[in-house]
């Protein structure tokens, strides 16, 4: 079985925990087990954007190749310039996504809710 991370269980974090849970080992990372990062084969961050880049700047040293990192980031551009610009030299994989789903809307399961 894969193992997945989720960083941040806010809301959504709680969400993606209920989507992953019975097709994944899932892991939920804090500042205290950050170390975890480099037990998972993918690592979803669903940080709020104004810590995103402290975040990821204090999980580099973490990252492993063919790590893949997914944000959940209703923003695009801004997680791309902060992945190019920590990721540079790794063989590291970042996955920039848009889920057109949250803790509201997926409430009575995730049907038709793409991300």
């Amino acid at each position: 079985m894969k193992t997945v991370a989720i960083v941040g269980f806010g809301r959504f974090g709680k969400t993606l925990h209920r989507l992953l849970k019975n097709d994944f080992e899932l892991t939920i990372i804090n500042r205290d087990n950050a170390k975890d990062i480099m037990k998972a084969d993918a690592v979803f961050y669903c940080v709020p954007i104004s810590s995103f880049e402290s975040v990821i700047k204090s999980h580099k040293k973490y990252f492993k190749n063919n790590h893949l990192l997914i944000d959940v980031l209703s923003v695009k551009m801004y997680p791309k310039k902060i992945f190019e610009k920590y990721l540079r030299g790794l063989q590291t994989q970042a996955f920039l996504t848009h889920p057109m789903f949250g803790p509201d809307s997926s409430k009575n399961g995730f049907n038709g809710l793409p991300m």
